[in-house]
């Protein structure tokens, strides 16, 4: 990386030389003498990134001993892997769409979409989106985290290199999934399925809910709710262990 050095132009050498503050990695080889040098040698890598200030001192053998110290601050300067454009959210009923666009991506595996209840500091993995390698040409992304309960919500992006290495995208605002304003059935996903699929339904207030699968033939299969429920809102998930492949009609709530 670097060679640095003291001169002892009054006297015949400098005996003794230090350094402090080195990061971890940086090797530093102290020669003493008539000119006190240190070799420095350093590959940071961006997991490093930062600033950091190495002092080196030399004294020399003077009947009253003279201590030269200089400071050089190296700086780890990596830049970003993945250049984000945008990042933007839209509700759509209980589902949160988020797009993401990116300007340029350098070795860019992909995107991990983490999500977390507002004031919460757990974040949740809920998707992972392949990214475009490296590539100099704008690039869009999309994901819909469907079905979220009543409640606030952060989103962030983990941008994940082929290397392992990472960085964050925070959505700017909350996500803010209302108390619905009626009953509320919506659509199975995913469909068709294997081993199972989801559907999501919503109520505003406490009451009895019943919620039926029937065959084209009108044939009951299943009931997955019958009874009292509290607002606002459930999340089933059905086996095809419950159900045998077919066209199934779900009636709705009441």
């Amino acid at each position: 990386m670097g060679q640095y050095g003291f001169a002892a132009p009054e006297i015949s050498q400098i005996v003794s030389g230090g350094v402090t503050g080195v990061p971890p990695g940086m090797n530093v080889n102290i020669n003493n003498g008539l000119t006190c040098t240190f070799d420095v040698t350093w590959d940071p890598s961006c997991l490093q990134a930062g600033q950091y200030v190495v002092c080196f001192t030399g004294v020399d053998n003077f009947t009253a001993p003279c201590t030269t110290t200089v400071c050089v601050t190296f700086v780890v300067d990596c830049p970003l892997p993945v250049e984000m454009s945008s990042f933007t959210s839209g509700i759509n009923g209980r589902n949160v769409d988020l797009n993401w666009s990116t300007s340029t991506e350098t070795n860019n595996s992909g995107f991990e979409v983490e999500r977390t209840v507002t004031g919460n500091n757990t974040w949740t993995k809920i998707a992972f989106v392949n990214g475009n390698g490296t590539s100099a040409t704008p690039h869009s992304y999309s994901y819909s985290d469907r079905g979220l309960l009543t409640g606030n919500y952060s989103y962030r992006l983990k941008q994940v290199d082929f290397n392992g290495n990472f960085a964050y995208h925070n959505l700017s605002n909350e996500v803010i999934i209302g108390i619905p304003g009626a009953f509320d059935l919506t659509q199975n996903y995913p469909n068709p399925f294997n081993p199972s699929t989801k559907i999501d339904y919503a109520i505003p207030f406490d009451g009895n809910v019943s919620l039926t699968i029937y065959d084209n033939s009108g044939k009951e299969v299943a009931k997955l709710v019958n009874g009292n429920r509290l607002q606002p809102d459930i999340i089933l998930q059905v086996s095809t262990l419950q159900i045998f492949q077919a066209v199934y009609i779900i009636t709705d709530l009441t």
